[in-house]
Formats: C-alpha cells, sequence, structure tokens
C-alpha cells in the first residue's frame, strides 16, 4: 500500500513538472548581395550564454530551450540582424553590407594615431586572460588532394593578441603517404599576433606598434558605422613589399577587432632531400568580438600555399588550411589544467596519437558537427583505407 502511494506521489510531481520544449535549429547565414556563405558569424540569444557561429561555409546548429527565442547575428562589415525564431526548424539569413564611408576631413596622422592608441589598449590590457576551448581542424594538400587531417580539442588560455597556451585535450587524424607533411603548423594559429608587449616601443618594427608609418605605407580603407559604434579599417603594406594586410579598430575604444596579414617569402624547411618549397605564402586571419574592457577571441584562420620544387620533376602545388574557433570562457584557469606555450619543436601528429581517443566524443560533439569535413576528403582517405584514429562524421 505505502508502495503504491509512494508511486503515485512520484508520477503526480513528474507530471505537474514543467516540460521545458528544446528547438534544434539549423540555419545558414550568407552575404545578401552575392548570396556566398558567411564564415565565422556570430549567432547569439541576447541576454543569455547561448550562442555559437557559423561554420567556414556560413551554416549553424543551435539548440534553443523554447520557441519564440530572439537571435542576433552579427559580424564585420555587415549590418547586424534580428530573427525571432517560431516553430521553424531551419533559417536562412541574409546579412546586409555595411556601408564603407571615407570621412571627408581627416585630421594629420589620423590613421598613425589611430593605430598607435590600439597600441596602447593592447598594452593596457594584454594582462587580462580568458580560460575556454577550441575547435582546430588542418588539412593538407598537394596538387588539391588532400593527404593529411588533423583535429584537436583545446583548453585554452587566450588574451587580446590571441593564443597564450593550449592544452590538448582530443585528438584524431586520418593520414596517406605523401611527400609532404606538416606535423606542426598549429604552431601558426596557437601563437600571437606580432605584438611583443616587453618590447621596446621605440624599437618596434611591428604594424601594431607607435612607429607603424615608418615601416609601412598605411591607408585609411573606410569607416563602417554601425549605431554607436564606428570601425575604421586600415590597410598597409611593409616598405619591403613583402607583407601586407588591413586591421579593424573600434574608434570609440581602440580595440582591434580583426587583423588580416599576407606574407611573402615565408618557407618551412622540407625533411625530403629531394624537394624544396618555394614561393610561399602566409595568410593569417584573426578576429575578436567586442567585449566591456577586451575583445574576445572568435576565431584564427591560416593557409599556407607553396611550390615543391623536386629535381627532374614537375612542381607540385602545396595547400595548407587550418583554422581554430574559440568558445566558451571564463577568468580563471580550469582546475588542473596545464596551459603550454606554442613551441617550435612540438609535432602536432605524435601528440594527437597520445591524446586520449573517444569516438563518441566526436560523433556527437555539436562543436564538430557545426564544421562538418567535407565529403569528397572523407571518401579519398576511406578509397584507401588510412584514417588513422579519425571516424568517418556520422
Amino acid at each position: 500500500m505505502y508502495k503504491g502511494l509512494l508511486l503515485f506521489v512520484v508520477l503526480a510531481i513528474l507530471l505537474s513538472w514543467p516540460v521545458v520544449a528544446q528547438v534544434r535549429l539549423l540555419g545558414k547565414v550568407t552575404d545578401a548581395v552575392t548570396g556566398q556563405g558567411l564564415p565565422f558569424v556570430s549567432v547569439r540569444v541576447p541576454d543569455t550564454a547561448l550562442g555559437t557561429t557559423s561554420n567556414a561555409d556560413g551554416e549553424f546548429e543551435l539548440i534553443l530551450p523554447a520557441k519564440g527565442k530572439q537571435l542576433i547575428f552579427s559580424e564585420l562589415g555587415y549590418v547586424p540582424d534580428s530573427v525571432l525564431v517560431g516553430e521553424e526548424k531551419s533559417l536562412l539569413v541574409k546579412l546586409k553590407p555595411s556601408p564603407m564611408l571615407l570621412p571627408e576631413v581627416q585630421v594629420p596622422n589620423y590613421v598613425e594615431n589611430l593605430l598607435t592608441r590600439a597600441y596602447r589598449v593592447l598594452l593596457r590590457n594584454n594582462h587580462v586572460h580568458s580560460y575556454g576551448q577550441a575547435f582546430y581542424r588542418q588539412v593538407t594538400r598537394l596538387q588539391k588532394e588532400a593527404t593529411e587531417v588533423q583535429e584537436q580539442l583545446w583548453n585554452t588560455e587566450t588574451c587580446n593578441t590571441g593564443v597564450k597556451g593550449t592544452a590538448l585535450m582530443q585528438g584524431r587524424y586520418a593520414k596517406k603517404k605523401s611527400l609532404v607533411t606538416f606535423e606542426n603548423f598549429s604552431v601558426n594559429t596557437r601563437g600571437n599576433i606580432d605584438f611583443m608587449p616587453d618590447a621596446d616601443s621605440t624599437k618596434a618594427r611591428s604594424f601594431l606598434s607607435p612607429n607603424a608609418g615608418q615601416y609601412y605605407t598605411l591607408k585609411l580603407l573606410g569607416i563602417e558605422q554601425q549605431g554607436a559604434q564606428q570601425l575604421a579599417e586600415i590597410g598597409f603594406v611593409s616598405k619591403s613589399s613583402q607583407m601586407a594586410g588591413s586591421a579593424v579598430i573600434d574608434v570609440v575604444t581602440g580595440q582591434l577587432l580583426r587583423l588580416k596579414v599576407a606574407m611573402k617569402g615565408f618557407s618551412f624547411t622540407s625533411s625530403n632531400p629531394d624537394f624544396e618549397l618555394r614561393n610561399g605564402v602566409m595568410n593569417f586571419e584573426c578576429a575578436f568580438l567586442p567585449g566591456e574592457r577586451v575583445p574576445i577571441l572568435n576565431y584564427i584562420n591560416t593557409t599556407y600555399t607553396a611550390d615543391a620544387k623536386r629535381k627532374l620533376k614537375p612542381t607540385l602545388a602545396v595547400h595548407v588550411s587550418a583554422f581554430a574557433f574559440f568558445y566558451g570562457g571564463q577568468p580563471t584557469p580550469l582546475p588542473g589544467v596545464t596551459y603550454e606555450k606554442p613551441n617550435l619543436n612540438q609535432a602536432d601528429l605524435a601528440a594527437v596519437k597520445m591524446a586520449p581517443y573517444d569516438p563518441v566524443f566526436w560523433q556527437n560533439n555539436s562543436v564538430v558537427k557545426r564544421t562538418p569535413l567535407e565529403e569528397e576528403v572523407i571518401k579519398s582517405f576511406e578509397r584507401e583505407k588510412v584514417f588513422g584514429n579519425m571516424l568517418s562524421p556520422q
């Protein structure tokens, strides 16, 4: 009798407990003019910690606790948009490019003064660190054919100039026999931008220094107005013409929000004596989300292209792409985690082979699913049966 009464009470409590419906939303963000998918767009629910970013193709996935939620879509260079999510399970959002205007009147040395201010803001807040996670993927291609894939999950220590340290949580890979391998390419993603807070600012030759005008040709590319936010984009070319790029700086706060750099003549030493890498170009892009005090690292994207010159044989085209999404974040380190600084002598593949590998973790991880590996890459590895500890995405 008592057992029956207890069961009745438990059922009554469960039935009366409010059921929170969840909505699994799949979406894509595109450029309203070109129709191209927009990568790394911030997707967030206002006044909550819920949010995500679009993947390299502009796609995103988000689990919402209920219908009727408002989503804010924002990306540098585009007008932010707000969408109310109802019963729909898929969503297409088209962002309009923000008009870029040049001010009619510029004070003398406007660009150099803005860069000097950004440098001082970086210097003042560089000690403020955030501790979160990141998903990293690297794909190497030889003559457009994928020859190796690495994926890693990191615990991260970041600041307003990039990555201070990482701790490998999980890793997996697939690798074919190839003339070219890049077993420590992630150091180009895990490093900081060209900024040295301990250096003598009067001698610094970085683009992000008070001396930028001495070593670079500078140009104000435009100013974007988004409500109270005013963003200036500055282009730069080194006097040697070996380096070029652009930076987006918040005029009001002085925060650096995006940096793009292309470096010519960037070379890796080949371990294969039969060829050498020539005409190397490294492209680096780092983006931050605006923050109250310091900006929040959003993603880092790096690519490397070169010609593999061989003796008495045709030259081969080499292409390496790598990106890292950063998410989460708290002001204190995780207990028991040791964050290691980028190390030029570290071999990524060796570290991944030694890291824990849980196939279920990878198949059910929402961050990985948000950035699915290209189907043609997966099939090319399956044909040759050369997967290491990587399973086909489910």
